[in-house]
């Protein structure tokens, strides 16, 4: 299992940390049609954002679509991919 720590601060200064987990990334695999497994060969910030985005939205955190929240994002950091063992 693929799991993805993600930072985010926003225009107005708040952070908050997300785990991008299974399924956002099956939710990046149908938006976007293209493999995970092509990350590490081609890795974008839309890639990083979105499943951002997913995880926060999935967890009830945003309720807002992917372009106007992406509007309100200053910074973002990853520590990376993180492999786990079921």
């Amino acid at each position: 299992m693929i799991r993805l720590e993600i930072g985010i601060v926003t225009t107005d200064g708040a952070s908050v940390d997300t785990v991008a987990g299974p399924p956002d990334l099956v939710a990046f695999e149908a938006e976007y049609d293209r493999s995970v497994a092509r990350f590490e060969a081609e890795l974008r910030m839309t890639d990083i954002l979105f499943l951002a985005w997913h995880s926060l939205k999935r967890k009830k955190v945003t309720d807002l679509d992917f372009q106007t929240w992406l509007d309100t994002v200053e910074d973002f950091t990853m520590s990376g991919a993180e492999e786990i063992t079921p």
